[in-house]
């Protein structure tokens, strides 16, 4: 609408220069119509991501002439968040993760969940592994214990941990179980993930997750005594921003078999093979399966793994933290 079709494709000879092919592009745009597209730019973009905040300060008669004045206005622009949208937005979030637990032998919470369905929790498939079995013949997986030993822990606020099997009643810990035909779907995990010795290339799909049916909609019914609100569950999503480092990024989680935790940090990059998304979030064993979420409310990732080779993201203060979880986006078109 902007460019002259001629002009498109004169720049477009240059696309794999991006200085030359952002000169070009910029000298065919219709002046007169440089108002209308601004103002496009804005109303379609998210008000605090990179695109909108850049273009306020272009406006403003800043300049924004390399990747580090890029970062640095977005780290002036995005330390805080609005206390109106986390009080909205983390409710939500909380009463649909839930702690995942085996049964005997293992009598533990293993990891952590999210429900993507009234009746259905993702998870890691390295949480869940001990319980599945490979099919030699189909290569499919197959239940290897029944669902009644596969237990989840919705609003596990607070201590105690519970008990595993739990008994009839847990005092503000809703639990429920797998359902009898639980298996649904799911990927194998990647060898060494988040290691430096792991694969750059995901050859068989190795998203390292596991679709599990319960055994009621839990995410149908109210999450409090007495009635309201559904649960809820969070929406699987089919495209995520991976181009724009800094974006705020939460992680809900149960680590180390703890009451239900969060934080916050930002994106860092994807992983060698593109199919991982590494952020600067505290996480622990436990964490696995947790919800990383944008603070649009978005899904972001699975989180699966810490990030060992921690020596590539260095900060002034030293070496960030990294995580990484698997991206959402691929998981839904998978």
């Amino acid at each position: 609408r902007f460019l002259e079709s001629s002009a498109l494709s004169e720049a477009g000879n240059d696309v794999s220069n991006l200085h030359i092919f952002a000169h070009r592009i910029v000298h065919a745009i219709d002046k007169d119509l440089v108002p209308v597209a601004v103002d496009l730019l804005l109303s379609e973009s998210h008000p605090s991501g990179p695109m909108a905040v850049g273009l306020r300060h272009i406006l403003a008669g800043e300049r924004l002439n390399s990747d580090d004045a890029m970062q640095a206005l977005l780290n002036e622009q995005e330390p805080f968040l609005s206390s109106a949208d986390m009080i909205e937005l983390l409710p939500k979030v909380a009463r649909r993760v839930c702690a995942v637990a085996l049964g005997m032998p293992y009598k533990k919470i293993r990891g952590s969940g999210f429900l993507i369905a009234p009746d259905v929790v993702i998870t890691n498939y390295h949480v869940i592994e001990p319980f599945l079995k490979k099919n030699d013949q189909t290569g499919e997986f197959e239940p290897r214990e029944p669902g009644s030993k596969i237990f989840f822990f919705f609003d596990y606020l607070r201590a105690p941990k519970p008990n595993i099997p739990p008994p009839e009643t847990v005092r503000g810990t809703i639990c429920v179980t797998a359902a009898e035909n639980w298996y649904v779907y799911g990927r194998e995990k990647l060898a060494n993930d988040g290691k430096p010795t792991c694969p750059k290339e995901v050859k068989n799909n190795e998203l390292d997750y596991v679709l599990i049916r319960l055994a009621k909609p839990v995410g149908a019914l109210s999450f409090r005594t007495g009635g309201g609100s559904i649960r809820g569950w969070l929406s699987l999503e089919d495209e995520i921003e991976t181009d724009e480092p800094g974006k705020r990024i939460l992680v809900v989680q149960h680590p180390e078999e703890r009451p239900q935790l969060f934080d916050i940090g930002d994106y860092i990059e994807m992983d060698p093979s593109r199919t991982r998304v590494r952020y600067s979030v505290n996480t622990a064993r436990g964490s696995s399966g947790g919800a990383a979420i944008g603070t649009d409310g978005r899904l972001f990732a699975l989180h699966n793994a810490e990030v060992e080779d921690k020596n590539e993201h260095k900060s002034p203060s030293g070496p960030r933290r990294v995580n990484q979880g698997v991206r959402i986006d691929l998981i839904t078109k998978d």
